[in-house]
């Protein structure tokens, strides 16, 4: 079962690539069903919402041609630096199902999933 803050890179992730106009579209419609009303922070939400997107490796954004476009990065398991027991995050696309698969397989050999 996947969080609803996840929504917003489940649909970029079905997406796999949109353009700003439909990413804005689709947060404005997120941001209105959790509640959100403030029409002059929405700005600045939704562009640090992507921005934070970019840096957790989720997505990537570029502008060719005059417009800019969101593309769904593909999904990986990074290793974290620390030492002792193995840590990763998943960074990338991912579906509704992905942290039941995830699960499955950590059951089938032994490791822990911690979901935030």
């Amino acid at each position: 079962m996947s969080a609803p803050d996840d929504h917003l890179l489940h649909v970029v992730s079905a997406r796999r690539e949109m353009s700003w106009q439909s990413f804005r579209t689709v947060f404005d419609a997120l941001y209105a069903q959790v509640g959100g009303e403030c029409a002059e922070d929405v700005a600045f939400i939704r562009s640090r919402a992507l921005r934070l997107l970019d840096w957790l490796g989720h997505c990537d954004v570029s502008g060719r041609q005059g417009t800019d476009r969101i593309f769904a990065a593909p999904p990986v398991l990074a290793r974290l630096p620390v030492t002792g027991f193995v840590h990763a995050v998943l960074c990338g696309a991912r579906s509704p199902r992905t942290a039941g698969i995830l699960q499955e397989a950590c059951e089938r050999h032994g490791c822990d999933l911690m979901t935030l």
